[in-house]
């Protein structure tokens, strides 16, 4: 599989098809699959999403959106210009997905009674 390599425990790859694609706003769709058994992550944790464009494999990292308490996968995409964004924005379900991961240790374990978040996008 194309991409870095990196050290992490409990990684895995697997090839899916996306089950559904859901509008959050006008420019951002949500995607979603079906968790395979032994995916398990932590909110925060990111993968490596995969699709076919022109025939040919193109590789992107996303945050995984959907709570580690469903049994389903979810990552959420704002919809630009780019060939990667718009083949995401052409799909309705069914098309080819191989999804590498979880990475990442941004997490939360419970290590603080009190916590602030701020974003921004």
């Amino acid at each position: 599989m194309a991409g870095p390599q990196l050290q992490q425990k409990n990684v895995m790859t697997f090839e899916t098809t996306l089950e559904k694609v859901i509008p959050r706003t006008r420019d951002v769709k949500s995607f979603r699959f079906k968790r395979p058994a032994g995916f398990d992550y932590k909110a925060g944790q990111w993968m490596y999403v995969n699709i076919r464009i022109g025939g040919t494999l193109k590789l992107h990292h996303f945050t995984i959106s959907s709570s580690p308490t469903e049994n389903y996968l979810e990552f959420t995409k704002k919809i630009t210009d780019s060939p990667y964004s718009q083949a995401l924005n052409s799909y309705e379900g069914g098309e080819y997905f191989k999804l590498w991961g979880p990475f990442g240790d941004f997490t939360f374990a419970g290590e603080y009674p009190k916590l602030g978040f701020l974003s921004g996008g």
